[in-house]
């Protein structure tokens, strides 16, 4: 028989045991970020929108080696490193247009990017030249190109030729980098003909759902790299579609950007939030700690910019991506550098007027269209004009530079009513703006949208019949109803056809045959109001202190002049809402404070501003900022932001929404972050 003491040595020993083994079946279920020993930090790298700028900008140093040569020694500092781009890197330049983007794609995989995103310019060859469908990589690498949001509208089904999500191995460490585009901008900045079985989804949903499942697949770390921008203003306010995107999302760690050819770094509910410029004028650098208990911590997002880069004595560059880009330029080199003429202005894209009016760049750029075809009108839009011309020689690389797309000449026949229509497409409510030949028209930009154009008339001042045909010529993008212009997507327009004719090579002849280029600003776009006539200032009657002095704007939008009269200067322009100050009247006009200036206004659209009581006030409690919106919902335009801490006073509520009046006009925060 057992003794007492041997059974309770074996009670004991069982109990070790099954302890013992709860302990290491713990253990094997804990991610390993949990078992780390010491932190792990990693460095984050992103470039975007490089646009194959492999030369150099405004510099005589060389971009692409240099940017190499710095990404290089980080990686050789911290092979823990996660080299990104966000997207729009092949399109663009000379060099790698006419390569097809190769030298770029040879760049890329000399550095060792380990991600893309897909960029809206990766379409503009064809998906598939610098991308391989089959594996959804850049072409002759290993470079995954992520888009979680875009599907094929015929499957319903995520198109093949990205990925949604990649997962990367860093030293045992897992992370997962999602990515996505800008579904609010793509359809119209790609050639629709390119994209016509695309659908363009709401990323945000997308993201939460993938941030989990990485999770669940044992990701310790998680980015999401967006071809979708922001901005912030000279308060340093942010506002664009990214940070909204960034409000909305849970279980990431850092979000990078692109698109907007923007300088960013901001935190959005403390997570890192960035973009990093554009054409290798810099790029961002984020260093992210794994914590021994699995927890993740992220430093500020640090942009390196270009007059560290590039304006030093003797950078140093990597010679392997100077080796290349010399390749690259030796092929090319003599074409581009051709001369084609002299241009005896600079032909900037600088407009006549606000928000929309004519240019130099764009004035010429039309003629030479028109001319091309012998039509009797023709249209640039803005977003087509690349850069300006500068003084002095104009080369053939020059041209490529200010046309880097393989737009062609599109021809059609149309009504002047439906010449009207596509005007209006130009100047409306986030229109794209437009450049003419052989017309000029005025717009009142108080007017209702797609309401604007208040005349229109040929270049020798007759007026352009609504009801009679004419031959107009614009390029494909514009023509099938790209940058919104939808007006030319009318089924009643005839003779629609595709001439095949470069526009960069129009230029190019262009250039070639007047040897010297000049131009003007003719104010054949001009921005007006209805006439009226100005009246001296000696004719103001002051108003009485005892009466109502604030006037609200009635109009979409009204102009403040320098004086009572459309002969005087708009100074700037107020939304519909906005509360201004009466001083006095001058026949037709009020003249009026805002913002500590006085101007003039039409007083057809004003009126006696309503009091509101005000409700409460309340403190912005968001870090970053609060954004302040024209309506009560998240895809209201973004009119500005509220530094933390600011005290605002709270007119009314709209569900999850406060009223406020924000420089003058009504306006709405999240309640969420004011308190």
């Amino acid at each position: 028989m057992e003794s007492k003491w041997t059974k309770s040595l074996k009670r004991k020993a069982a109990v070790i045991l099954m302890l013992a083994a709860m302990v290491l079946n713990m253990l094997a279920s804990m991610p390993q970020n949990a078992l780390a020993a010491t932190p792990k930090t990693f460095d984050f790298l992103e470039i975007t929108d490089l646009h194959g700028t492999l030369n150099p900008v405004g510099s005589t140093q060389p971009v692409a080696a240099t940017l190499a040569k710095q990404i290089k020694d980080i990686k050789a500092a911290n092979p823990n490193s996660v080299i990104l781009s966000g997207g729009d890197m092949f399109q663009g330049s000379a060099l790698s247009n006419i390569l097809k983007g190769q030298p770029v794609i040879e760049m890329m995989k000399n550095i060792g990017f380990d991600a893309v995103a897909l960029g809206n310019h990766e379409y503009d060859w064809g998906i598939n030249t610098v991308i391989d469908p089959q594996n959804a990589d850049i072409k002759g690498t290993s470079i995954p190109v992520l888009a979680a949001n875009v599907y094929d509208k015929t499957t319903e089904k995520p198109v093949n030729y990205t990925k949604p999500d990649v997962m990367l191995d860093k030293d045992g460490v897992k992370i997962g980098v999602i990515g996505v585009v800008d579904n609010k901008e793509f359809s119209a900045a790609i050639l629709p003909a390119l994209i016509k079985d695309v659908d363009f989804k709401d990323p945000v949903p997308i993201i939460n759902q993938l941030a989990k499942d990485l999770k669940s697949q044992g990701a310790q770390i998680v980015v999401v790299l967006a071809h979708m921008g922001a901005s912030a203003d000279q308060s340093g306010a942010v506002s664009g579609n990214l940070i909204d995107m960034a409000q909305q999302l849970s279980g990431v760690d850092a979000i990078f950007g692109g698109h907007t050819h923007t300088m960013l770094t901001t935190k959005v509910k403390g997570i890192p939030v960035g973009v990093a410029n554009a054409y290798g004028k810099g790029y961002i650098h984020l260093k992210v700690t794994l914590n021994a208990d699995g927890t993740v911590s992220t430093g500020d997002m640090n942009y390196q910019d270009d007059v560290p880069l590039y304006k030093a004595q003797t950078p140093s560059v990597d010679p392997d991506v100077q080796a290349i880009v010399a390749k690259a330029t030796q092929e090319v080199g003599p074409t581009l550098n051709e001369v084609l003429g002299t241009a005896a202005v600079e032909l900037t894209r600088t407009q006549s007027t606000t928000p929309y009016g004519d240019s130099i760049i764009g004035n010429w750029t039309s003629q030479a269209t028109k001319d091309a075809v012998q039509a009797d009108f023709a249209f640039t839009n803005n977003g087509a004009l690349r850069c300006d011309l500068p003084k002095g020689d104009i080369k053939v690389g020059d041209m490529w530079a200010l046309m880097p797309f393989d737009d062609t000449i599109y021809t059609m026949k149309m009504t002047g009513a439906q010449i009207k229509a596509v005007l209006e497409d130009g100047v409306q409510d986030g229109g794209k703006g437009i450049q003419v030949a052989g017309l000029s028209f005025t717009y009142d930009p108080a007017k209702p949208t797609m309401n604007r154009v208040t005349s229109l008339k040929k270049s020798d001042g007759t007026p352009i019949e609504l009801t009679q045909t004419y031959t107009v010529a614009t390029n494909d993008f514009m023509g099938t109803g790209g940058d919104r212009f939808t007006g030319f997507n009318d089924p009643a327009i005839v003779d629609k056809k595709d001439t095949g004719v470069l526009l960069r090579d129009v230029f190019i002849e262009a250039a070639k045959a007047q040897k010297t280029m000049t131009g003007e600003i003719d104010n054949r776009i001009l921005a007006t109001t209805v006439k009226v006539t100005g009246l001296p200032t000696s004719d103001l009657q002051a108003v009485p202190s005892e009466s109502n002095s604030k006037l609200q704007v009635t109009a979409s939008w009204l102009n403040l002049r320098t004086g009572p009269g459309l002969d005087c200067a708009v100074a700037r322009s107020i939304p519909r809402g906005t509360v201004v100050n009466l001083l006095g009247v001058s026949g037709a006009w009020d003249r009026i404070t805002y913002n500590g200036n006085t101007y003039y206004v039409y007083a057809k659209y004003v009126q006696p501003a309503t009091e509101t009581a005000v409700l409460k006030s309340v403190k912005v409690i968001a870090r970053i900022g609060l954004n302040v919106r024209d309506g009560a919902s998240l895809s209201s335009n973004i009119l500005g932001a509220l530094p933390y801490g600011s005290v605002v006073e709270v007119l009314g509520v709209s569900g999850d929404w406060y009223k406020i009046i924000y420089n003058g006009s009504y306006s709405y925060v999240y309640a969420k972050y004011a308190k």
